[in-house]
């Protein structure tokens, strides 16, 4: 009897140690995903800013055009893996499983419409972040910082005054800059953007021989104040500002690509919680059962 009930105890005891084990891969992946979500996101905006400086090309950036557009293409390229391997995984970027194996992914990039914007209002409106219409600008801007609070990750505390009042203005999925390009999901979203993306470097940038690549090195002193004056033009603000693609890459920056894909990694969020809660639950469980079984 014994000898019997040690060997219950110590199997018990190796279960309670080696069946919560296997979320590991799964936590690992989630871990992952979360920096690439994060990381996809920054190369978007990196994107907008350089499309812009490479429209301007009014040394701003300290980098000229074959620069930019080096830059810029280089960026888009990252983009577009880090973007597959959220998606698909299978081994890219250290993903094994991609986010496509999640119903609730493939609603919101694959399936019609644009969920991303209720979520983004219900996000603004619960942390009162939607501009009224007594609000001045900057009584908003008050209200937005003191009521989003200071936690960095929060998703209210990325809204812009201009995407808040795009959500509690604007009913369904409609977008000015660029008609029907936000209502198939946010993988479609995320194609126009890479087209738009080719089409600005392809209009305003350099042929792919003349690109230069030594925008990743370091500056020396003399080059970097070698750049002493801005060269400001009404005429490339106008193109900017009336470019088709221009017009939806800014429109991407905060609107409803930032939107969507933050709603993505909220996603990623709230699975690694209940993987978490799971494995708590399934501790407690065992724990239970060992502490009945050796008392």
């Amino acid at each position: 009897f014994l000898i019997a009930a040690f060997v219950l105890a110590l199997g018990l005891g190796f279960i309670y140690l080696m069946y919560p084990a296997r979320h590991i891969g799964e936590l690992v992946d989630l871990a992952i995903l979360t920096e690439a979500g994060s990381h996809r996101r920054m190369l978007v905006r990196a994107c907008a800013f350089l499309a812009r400086e490479l429209m301007l090309d009014d040394g701003f950036s300290r980098m000229s055009r074959p620069q930019i557009a080096a830059n810029l293409w280089d960026k888009k390229q990252k983009l577009v893996e880090v973007d597959a391997a959220i998606r698909v995984g299978g081994g890219r970027s250290g993903i094994t499983m991609g986010l496509d194996s999640l119903d609730e992914h493939n609603r919101i990039m694959y399936e019609k419409g644009c969920p991303w914007r209720e979520w983004t209002k219900a996000e603004a409106e619960a942390h009162e972040l939607v501009m009224n219409e007594t609000d001045t600008v900057d009584e908003w801007q008050i209200r937005r910082s003191t009521e989003a609070g200071s936690t960095d990750n929060s998703s209210a505390s990325n809204q812009s005054l201009a995407t808040a009042k795009m959500m509690a203005d604007v009913d369904g999925c409609y977008l000015d800059v660029r008609p029907g390009s936000t209502d198939r999901g946010l993988g479609p979203v995320l194609g126009t953007f890479f087209d738009a993306v080719d089409g600005v470097l392809s209009d305003y940038g350099v042929p792919p021989s003349e690109y230069d690549n030594s925008y990743e090195e370091d500056m020396s002193r003399e080059e970097l104040y070698s750049f002493q004056e801005v060269y400001f033009s009404d005429a490339r603000m106008v193109q900017v500002e009336t470019d088709r693609d221009m017009r939806f890459i800014n429109a991407s920056f905060d609107g409803d690509l930032h939107q969507g894909l933050l709603m993505v990694e909220a996603l990623v969020f709230q699975e690694t919680y209940n993987v978490i809660e799971e494995v708590h639950y399934e501790l407690r469980v065992l724990f239970a059962i060992y502490v009945v079984q050796i008392a």
